[in-house]
């Protein structure tokens, strides 16, 4: 209705999305706190290109109502964008329930205070999940903290990423199709007819066409990734605290940046005349050149494990990178301790509204 959101460290880049107005919004100054929710990480993609702290809770942490129980299987969770460790606490504490009813819950037990680690040990990967390109400023974002945190004497593992990125994203579009034509299906029960192509953004369109066609069978085979990926990451948060990696490969892109291709939107158009695995393939490209950007942040919707992405670099254009800490699920306290440590050294680069 009104144009894109823009980035208030440049107003020619993009803030991220997709609560990238709640994002600009904070990071402008406005308010120091803004709502926003995660479904693949779109709370901590804009806190990454914004210079901002963006949490995203443990699966079953967050109030949800009786209408969005299942909200894309668990993968998507409400929380906010913030200023401040004291903020991102407050908020948490402020907002952290659970409902009998509710299919995910996170046991109270995982909620009792935990004296702070004097030395975290934390696996550090910086390689991209899908085997792409990855900024210098991202790779020199995670050697800065580990130069840092190696100072402050904790220990560091470097590891090859722990799981197959590419198996993961495709069972997260697997979800995603079903889920929008789940969605768009209840807006049209909603307003008594069929919506109408014109009528929905051509993404959600493809989406919607694709959701259609995924079977029962690989939906669930799908939630059996995310299972498998779940306990992989518990397993490794046996012997470490923390995972750290980059939160987006690359700083905020262009609003100008085009990410598909003329060829790539034909293929859009002709996707009801596709089957499931020619429509998935078209969901796939339709998204590489986004994901290329942010290809770190989905794994922990489909863990249920929280995470979170702190603003500790600035690239040499003078835009923000985050970098994300990931901990077991309910171990929140690691990652306010993480938080805390470079905000109290002083090592978060806020937007100018706050410096």
């Amino acid at each position: 209705l009104y144009g894109p959101a823009k980035n208030p460290w440049n107003l020619a880049h993009s803030p991220g999305g997709s609560s990238g107005g709640a994002a600009a919004v904070v990071a402008s100054g406005i308010l120091p706190i803004a709502g926003a929710s995660d479904g693949g990480g779109s709370i901590r993609i804009p806190a990454s290109f914004c210079g901002l702290i963006g949490l995203k809770p443990s699966r079953g942490t967050m109030p949800v109502g009786p209408h969005a129980w299942r909200g894309w299987q668990g993968a998507a969770i409400d929380f906010g964008l913030t200023i401040s460790m004291r903020d991102t606490k407050a908020l948490f504490a402020g907002l952290r329930s659970i409902h009998s009813g509710a299919p995910y819950q996170v046991s109270p037990a995982e909620w009792q205070e935990h004296p702070p680690k004097k030395r975290l040990k934390i696996a550090v990967c910086t390689e991209s999940p899908i085997h792409t390109k990855i900024s210098d400023e991202a790779r020199q974002a995670v050697t800065n903290a580990v130069t840092f945190l190696a100072q402050e004497g904790h220990e560091i593992i470097e590891i090859n990423y722990p799981l197959d990125g590419r198996a993961l994203i495709q069972s997260y579009y697997q979800m995603n199709g079903a889920e929008t034509a789940s969605m768009i299906h209840s807006i049209e029960s909603g307003v008594g007819r069929s919506v109408a192509q014109n009528e929905l953004e051509p993404i959600s369109w493809v989406l919607l066409e694709y959701g259609k066609k995924v079977s029962a069978a690989n939906y669930i085979q799908s939630l059996h990734v995310w299972d498998h990926a779940a306990i992989t990451m518990e397993e490794l948060f046996q012997t470490v605290d923390l995972f750290l990696s980059p939160t987006t490969a690359f700083t905020a892109p262009e609003i100008s940046t085009d990410l598909q291709s003329d060829e790539i939107r034909a293929k859009m158009a002709g996707i009801n005349e596709c089957n499931e695995q020619e429509s998935l393939a078209i969901i796939s490209e339709m998204f590489e050149e986004s994901l290329k950007i942010t290809p770190y942040t989905q794994l922990a919707n489909l863990t249920g494990q929280p995470a979170i992405s702190l603003p500790t670099h600035i690239s040499e254009e003078g835009l923000p990178l985050g970098i994300q800490f990931m901990a077991a699920r309910g171990r929140e306290d690691l990652l306010f301790q993480i938080g805390e440590i470079f905000e109290n050294h002083q090592k978060f680069y806020l937007p100018p509204s706050y410096q």
